[in-house]
């Protein structure tokens, strides 16, 4: 059969080829590879699961060559398909190519995004060593084009962090968001962990375990207290009100006038740090430096509230949560 199509399932960049030179250099010395050759082109793309064609390669030209001009097809780029520990780990826009990085791997990972900082997020969080984008069956590592891609992904609509700019002037705010993760809570040898996110101080993370007795309660605490901390460090002149967004309403209510009450921990230093029934106030130590850090900065407490905040903070919230979530994980697993 002269000329031909040539499919690479598995290999390093799976597609279809119009030569045997291109598919060789896919699959030559590559662990498990599959390859086969077709007379047409989508028997080709059929093989390997939808893949996109080496002859549809002039998008990714416009990528490569001119970022800032190129056209790409939304609706091929909705969704990220992340693989930890497949035959290539590493960031697809392709279900069927991320399916197939999977095969013969029992081991291996495979999880879905809409939003490409996710993605990428949680391959650091993984470890995975390649944040390689998959498109239209070839990869990239240039931060010209992911950027672009970014861009691209708007849609039209703002970022998440464009809408976080716009709610919060960066001038005179700094803004945290404070996560937390107990997988086990509440159970003998549980383990938690918290995140503290400063999505405007260039991607600012701290990620730690909970020290002492570990409870997602006491991991909101620890959290808002780090952003304190951090706080200090990102403005020595302590000009600027920390903003610490939060899902535990316990501590907002304990930090901040709420519903027309008074904070909480006002009548507990009046009790002598004693609840209403009369037993101490848990996370007290917590507390005590909270109100030392409200000393010498303006606090603005933000519950997230399921039911009111707009999804877009959830969806950076969501972020700081999923690398709590996997640090207590890990540490559970220790």
């Amino acid at each position: 059969m002269k000329g031909g199509f040539y499919a690479v399932k598995v290999g390093r960049i799976p597609g279809v080829y119009t030569t045997w030179a291109e598919a060789e250099q896919q699959v030559q010395g590559f662990p498990n590879a599959k390859h086969k050759k077709f007379s047409t082109e989508a028997e080709a793309r059929e093989y390997v699961g939808g893949a996109s064609s080496a002859l549809d390669l002039n998008i990714m030209e416009e990528l490569e060559q001119k970022v800032g001009s190129m056209r790409v097809d939304n609706e091929k780029l909705k969704k990220f398909y992340v693989v930890i520990g497949g035959v290539v780990s590493g960031n697809y826009t392709s279900r069927n190519e991320a399916k197939a990085q999977c095969e013969d791997c029992k081991e291996s990972k495979r999880k879905s995004f809409t939003a490409l900082d996710q993605a990428v997020s949680y391959m650091r969080d993984q470890a995975c060593d390649r944040d390689i984008i998959t498109l239209q069956g070839r990869a990239t590592q240039d931060e010209a084009v992911i950027e672009e891609l970014r861009n691209l992904l708007k849609g039209g609509e703002k970022s998440l962090i464009e809408q976080l700019r716009e709610n919060h002037p960066r001038e005179r705010e700094l803004i945290a968001f404070c996560a937390a993760s107990a997988p086990s809570n509440g159970q003998e040898n549980a383990t938690a962990a918290y995140a503290t996110y400063f999505p405007l101080e260039q991607d600012l993370y701290r990620v730690e375990r909970v020290r002492g007795k570990e409870s997602n309660i006491r991991a909101y605490c620890c959290a808002a207290l780090k952003a304190t901390e951090l706080a200090s460090d990102l403005d020595p002149q302590e000009t600027k009100t920390l903003v610490i967004y939060t899902q535990y309403q316990g501590l907002c209510s304990a930090m901040a006038d709420h519903d027309g009450k008074p904070r909480w921990i006002n009548k507990w230093q009046v009790n002598g740090w004693k609840t209403s029934g009369g037993g101490p106030v848990a996370h007290q130590d917590i507390y005590k430096l909270l109100l030392e850090a409200e000393r010498s900065r303006d606090i603005s407490w933000r519950f997230l509230d399921p039911q009111n905040c707009p999804t877009w903070l959830f969806d950076i919230y969501g972020q700081a949560h999923d690398r709590a979530e996997t640090r207590a994980r890990s540490a559970g697993h220790a």
